[in-house]
């Protein structure tokens, strides 16, 4: 599937992005807005998306202090994990690209809940000439610009029919909670 590596811990760059997020001047926010032709099948959409949080281990995974808050923040697994949580789907009441633009600002002005994974997705629908539009919003400490890309390379492809690569996302597992526990173990045992 993926050949990337995850570390449990956060890189001291995404760690200060992380600690700046309490300071709504200062958050470090990724939203990108894709305009689309047509709406997504909510229904496919919602299927690609939880297969590919079960790739991309991050988008199951929310940031965890450490104890006695030393070292930086850690990635670990929510697991109380909810999609629906992180994926939306709107009306747009007037159908124009303005109001797609205003949803964004205020997503991008929003906090994130720092109880859960650091991503939410939003498919504006009955936007003029049937179309439709996706706010994505990320936490900069979850991916930059770059592994944004990649990110949505893997999620979503340029063919309406979809592709084998992404059908072989549905078939994937991967043991998060496990793993998070495992490390957490290890963390106080040392």
């Amino acid at each position: 599937m993926t050949d990337e590596r995850f570390e449990v811990h956060m890189s001291d760059a995404d760690a200060l992005m992380w600690n700046i997020e309490k300071d709504p001047l200062l958050r470090s926010t990724i939203v990108t807005v894709l305009f689309l032709d047509r709406a997504p099948d909510w229904d496919a959409l919602v299927r690609r998306v939880e297969a590919g949080t079960r790739v991309i281990p991050r988008l199951r995974q929310r940031v965890a202090t450490p104890m006695l808050r030393i070292g930086p923040p850690l990635w670990s697994a929510d697991p109380h994990f909810d999609l629906g949580f992180h994926m939306h789907r709107v009306r747009s009441a007037d159908g124009t690209v303005e109001s797609v633009l205003d949803l964004a600002r205020t997503a991008a002005m929003a906090g994130f809940d720092r109880a859960r994974p650091l991503w939410e997705y939003t498919v504006v629908e009955g936007l003029e000439d049937d179309r439709a539009a996706m706010v994505l919003k990320v936490h900069h400490s979850l991916t930059d610009g770059v592994g944004g890309m990649k990110l949505l390379m893997m999620l979503f492809d340029f063919d309406r029919d979809g592709d084998a690569e992404h059908e072989r996302l549905e078939q994937a597992d991967v043991d998060l909670l496990g793993r998070s526990e495992e490390h957490t173990s290890e963390l106080h045992s040392h």
